[in-house]
């Protein structure tokens, strides 16, 4: 038995199952423990006899399931009945069920008595790498790129631990757990994710990762975007992902990705769709953000969406924030263009020349684009001293 058992695991065998005649609780104690874990440590299933009555168990050791199935009585008696159990599989879902028929002498024939559905793991012959399956998530969709290594841990077994919705607030603890809490979109995206974790042993080493995403990426795509809005609503649970996502790269020999660079990427996608409403509340949001960048960042894209308003207070209050942007030395060519161009709409054109000229100085190349907003200044104001001042600057920029 012992060798039979070193030989299935040295096998190429996505499922190893062992037959026996007698249940283990037959064995005297001092064997039946040594007896029972190899066993169930090696095998996915365990099928015995010698009982009156089915009985079906599933023990779990190292995050691998065994299935224990006893069948009942092959003769009747009095106290005993023919039964017998089925045992299906559904290896994409990762689910085994059992179902137990028993004879009725009344009706001559079997009948349905249970059904218990239980998860099984099957084995992965090459299995993929941590870092195979992060990069196939961020090829496969890009917007998964902020959890793109914390997803292909989970999948691979480098990490176990996924957030629980625990009353308003997020805590991970592992996918036993987040199975017995009560039904929400979270837990059954969670579990559709989790399912995934079979087919991916099942095909390692025979299909191609790209090819896999597109059979099977949908549940993580899901999954992945219930975390980023999760993520963009409670700050909290975001950099408690993003900690785990700079682990699994540490782990997966890639590049760590800046602190917070979901939170980054995301206001500047806001900008970028001109969604000022959104970008203000998110930018507000992390305003008083501990992580220095993100709080520089949130402040220059509520100068920003607070520039775009139709209220003067608020525009008055964007000129401030820029000003103070652009006194720090996180300042960059953008803070100075568009304080420039505020203060040209506030008609404020002297503060608008001294601005433009100390972002010309800060950032010379970028010259350009302030010259063209300069000749806004001189056809608003007919200043010809400071058109003169630019026209030397456009003439030194050609000498050097």
């Amino acid at each position: 038995v012992i060798n039979a058992l070193r030989v299935a695991g040295e096998s190429d065998a996505h499922f190893v199952i062992a037959m026996g005649h007698h249940p283990f609780h037959l064995l005297n104690d001092f064997d039946r423990r040594s007896v029972q874990r190899r066993i169930e440590e090696a095998c996915h299933f365990y099928h015995c006899g010698h009982l009156h009555d089915p009985e079906a168990r599933n023990t779990m050791h190292s995050g691998a399931h065994c299935l224990s199935v006893a069948a009942g009585a092959a003769f009747e008696s009095r106290q005993s009945h023919n039964a017998f159990c089925l045992v299906s599989l559904d290896v994409m879902q990762a689910q085994q069920s059992i179902r137990t028929f028993q004879y009725k002498p009344a009706d001559g024939a079997f009948s349905y008595e249970n059904n218990r559905s239980l998860p099984f793991t099957i084995n992965a012959v090459e299995p993929y790498k941590l870092a195979e399956v992060g990069s196939a998530l961020v090829n496969f969709n890009n917007e998964l790129s902020p959890v793109a290594y914390y997803l292909s841990a989970l999948l691979t077994e480098a990490q176990t631990e996924m957030p629980i919705v625990v009353g308003c607030t997020h805590v991970f603890g592992s996918f036993d757990v987040l199975r017995d809490q009560p039904d929400d979109e979270l837990k059954n995206a969670s579990i559709a994710f989790m399912a995934v974790r079979n087919p991916l042993r099942l095909f390692a080493g025979s299909m191609p990762l790209a090819e896999f995403m597109m059979c099977y990426g949908e549940a993580v795509l899901h999954y992945g975007m219930i975390l980023k809005g999760l993520s963009d609503a409670h700050p909290e649970l975001q950099e408690k992902l993003a900690e785990r996502e700079a682990d699994a790269r540490t782990l997966s020999g890639v590049e760590v990705r800046q602190p917070f660079s979901h939170t980054l990427t995301l206001l500047r996608e806001l900008a970028t769709d001109h969604d000022w409403e959104v970008l203000r509340v998110q930018a507000e949001r992390h305003f008083d953000s501990a992580e220095p960048a993100v709080a520089v960042e949130a402040r220059r894209m509520l100068a920003l969406s607070l520039g775009q308003s139709t209220v003067q207070a608020e525009k008055t209050r964007a000129v401030e924030m820029y000003n103070q942007l652009v006194a720090d030395e996180s300042a960059n060519a953008t803070d100075f263009a568009a304080l420039v161009l505020l203060l040209i709409d506030k008609m404020d054109h002297e503060r608008a020349k001294a601005a433009l000229l100390n972002g010309i100085e800060k950032f010379p190349e970028n010259a350009s684009a302030y010259l063209e907003i300069g000749q806004t200044i001189v056809e608003s104001t007919g200043d010809r001293s400071f058109r003169d001042e630019l026209i030397s600057l456009e003439s030194g920029r050609g000498t050097e």
